[in-house]
C-alpha cells in the first residue's frame, strides 16, 4: 500500500517540476533508506548530525542510525557532513564504496564565528561577514553546511548574495525571540 507520505512526496516533486524548479533542498522525513525522498539521486547530500532519534525505526545506536541516513548518498555525490562525533570512518567507508566525495565540517568545511558574524571556507573559497538572525549556535553550523552544499552544487556563489540570503533566513519557532 502507498502511504500518505509517499503520495505527498510525489505531489511535491510534481509541483516542483511543473514550476520549473532546477534545484531544491529536499529533507528526508525519517532516516533516509526507507524515506519516500530516497528515490532521488541527489548530486549533493548534507548529513547534519547523527543523534539517537526515531530509534524504534532507525535502530538503537548512532551507527545504525548513520547507516539509515547515509542510504540517501548517491554514487558520485558530494556529501557535506556536520559534526559526526566518532562516525567519520563510517562516513569515509560509505563514500569510498559509492565513489562519493566526503566534505567534513572542521576538515574540508571550515566555520568560524557566531550567528551574528561568521565565516565559511570550502575548497579555497571563503565567505565572510555572514549572519543569521538567531542566537542559536547550531543554526550557524546549519547555515555553514548549507553554504558549502550550495557552493558544491553550483560551482560558485556570489558572496554578497550569500550574505543577503542568510541574513533574511528565518526559521520560526527555533529559538525565535518573540518579545522582551
Amino acid at each position: 500500500p502507498v502511504t500518505q507520505c509517499e503520495v505527498l512526496t510525489v505531489a511535491a516533486f510534481a509541483a516542483l517540476r511543473a514550476a520549473g524548479v532546477e534545484a531544491a533542498a529536499i529533507e528526508a522525513g525519517l532516516g533516509g533508506r526507507l524515506d519516500a525522498t530516497n528515490v532521488l539521486a541527489a548530486p549533493v547530500v548534507v548529513l547534519t548530525t547523527i543523534g539517537l532519534e526515531h530509534t524504534e525505526v532507525l535502530g538503537g545506536t548512532r551507527e545504525l542510525i548513520f547507516a539509515e541516513k547515509a542510504a540517501v548518498i548517491a554514487p558520485g555525490a558530494d556529501v557535506v557532513f556536520g559534526p559526526l562525533e566518532g562516525l567519520e570512518a563510517a562516513a569515509e567507508d560509505v563514500c569510498a564504496r559509492l565513489g562519493a566525495r566526503a566534505h567534513f565540517l572542521g576538515r574540508d568545511v571550515r566555520l568560524a564565528g557566531r550567528p551574528e558574524r561568521f565565516s565559511v571556507a570550502l575548497e579555497g573559497e571563503r565567505f565572510v561577514d555572514l549572519s543569521v538572525p538567531t542566537p542559536a549556535l547550531y543554526q550557524t553550523v546549519n547555515a555553514g553546511l548549507a553554504v558549502a552544499a550550495c557552493r558544491l552544487l553550483s560551482g560558485g556563489l556570489a558572496p554578497a548574495a550569500v550574505r543577503r540570503a542568510l541574513a533574511a533566513t528565518v526559521v520560526p519557532g527555533r529559538l525565535q525571540i518573540a518579545g522582551h
